[in-house]
């Protein structure tokens, strides 16, 4: 039986239980909200069980005093995941990309998901911006998926750096990693950038 399959259901059903925010969910309802056949359905529990992060009476999992603190500690990480799925990259699936995803992002990189979205209030866009002063790209509002598409492909994504080398009367310059690129005034308007000295 794959460990590491059992290891991402038992967090899943603690994530769950926590979302749920009950004292006590039945097994019949976890087991309706997990992708999981019965056999690893039961290894999970088992696991949980033995790490004493559950407790189970009348068909009813309960959380010990060590599960709710980590069943916390996961459901806080897929929020932020879900979080900037949605707020800063605009993924319209981002409670699915957050369930899909949540296992194998590196807490270094959940840190800098973190990290972007407490910044983006401090963000402004980048029509706004002096020339030739460096910024981070922090957001992109953009809901127009054909846009979008093509402002990822010019390199224009949350976490890139670069500068305004230049205006015209309805677009601005943008140089982003030494490679030039001109953008319409709206939507500069949508990529929100911060100097990046600022941000720490």
């Amino acid at each position: 039986m794959n460990e590491d399959h059992i290891r991402e259901i038992t967090e899943d059903l603690l994530r769950i239980i926590a979302e749920k925010k009950q004292d006590a969910v039945s097994l019949s309802m976890l087991k309706e909200d997990i992708s999981a056949d019965s056999e690893l359905f039961t290894a999970a529990i088992g696991e949980l069980k033995k790490e004493g992060l559950i407790r189970i009476e009348n068909h009813e999992v309960t959380l010990t005093k060590t599960g709710r603190e980590k069943a916390e500690k996961i459901l806080a990480r897929h929020e932020i995941i879900e979080k900037y799925f949605h707020e800063i990259l605009k993924e319209p699936m981002s409670h699915n990309m957050a369930h899909a995803l949540e296992h194998f992002i590196a807490d270094k990189t959940v840190r800098k998901m973190r990290e972007f979205l407490n910044m983006r209030e401090k963000g402004k866009p980048a029509h706004d911006f002096p020339l030739e002063r460096e910024f981070l790209i922090i957001a992109v509002d953009i809901t127009n998926k054909r846009i979008l598409e093509k402002i990822v492909s010019l390199g224009l994504t949350p976490g890139s750096r670069g500068k305004i080398e230049g205006k015209m009367p309805n677009a601005l310059i943008f140089n982003i990693g030494g490679r030039k690129v001109a953008l319409a005034n709206e939507i500069a308007e949508k990529i929100f950038v911060i100097v990046e000295d600022e941000a720490y």
